[in-house]
């Protein structure tokens, strides 16, 4: 990815879904501060590896290579075999740092390959790749995160998704000590419905403080004797206080 790119990249989504596609989740579309005196972009590239051009609601292309000017041309559809950096209608960004969805085809022949990074100062050569998990891969069954350091020198969150609520989400995370040392800490975390569920999940995030005495396995599913009633999916990530350099950590 140029360097330039990080100055363009961002996406809307069409309000539906069509029939032959699936959706995809952008977990953090930001461009802004941070803590520490950071600052953020997320830089989405997606490769068309079908026998297809490719062509997504609301959403253009920057290409380079069939492109006869440096800064690269604006398309619609994305060439079989281009690589392109994803850019709204209007190159304008957009802030979703609670996740975005996007919808692409269902079939792998007709799927991009998505590559989603996290950049940080101080010189945008450092980035952290993002999970872009598919709709397929959100779950009713418990979301589990093993040897997860909780050290001062980082700034861990959780981060949950939930797909299409209907009413608000109660999910409990445990967390417990993988070594026998330290306390186990237990807390609720309840997301709401989505006011756009064809655009935005359902999100919440907890900052999972410094509990000392090494690493623990986190677990996130419902409440004590309840089933759970919708698809969810997370993320944890891991960033140090001195550097901002990020760490993800995924379910297993």
């Amino acid at each position: 990815m140029k360097i330039r790119s990080l100055f363009l990249l961002s996406l809307v989504v069409s309000p539906f879904v069509a029939a032959n596609a699936e959706r995809v989740l952008i977990p953090i579309a930001y461009h802004g501060h941070g803590r520490f005196g950071s600052y953020w972009a997320t830089g989405i590239t997606a490769w068309n590896t079908g026998d297809r051009p490719l062509s997504v609601a609301g959403v253009k292309f920057i290409v380079s290579s069939s492109c006869g000017i440096p800064e690269g041309c604006l398309v619609d559809e994305l060439p079989v075999g281009e690589t392109g950096d994803v850019v709204t209608a209007n190159w304008n960004y957009i802030q979703a740092p609670h996740g975005l969805l996007l919808s692409l085809p269902d079939d792998e022949d007709g799927r991009p390959v998505l590559l989603t990074r996290l950049y940080w100062d101080p010189h945008w050569d450092d980035w952290a790749d993002l999970p872009v998990p598919l709709e397929r891969e959100f779950r009713s069954t418990l979301l589990r995160f093993p040897l997860v350091p909780l050290e001062g020198s980082t700034r861990t969150t959780l981060r949950i998704y939930a797909l299409d609520l209907h009413s608000p989400l109660s999910l409990r995370v445990f967390a417990e000590p993988a070594g026998g040392y330290g306390g186990t800490v237990e807390k609720t975390i309840i997301l709401q419905p989505s006011t756009s569920p064809e655009r935005y999940p359902s999100y919440g995030e907890l900052a999972l403080a410094n509990a000392g005495g090494g690493p623990y396995n986190i677990t996130v599913g419902p409440e004590e004797d309840q089933t759970l009633q919708a698809k969810v999916w997370a993320f944890i990530s891991i960033t140090r206080n001195d550097s901002n350099a990020v760490k993800i950590m995924t379910p297993r």
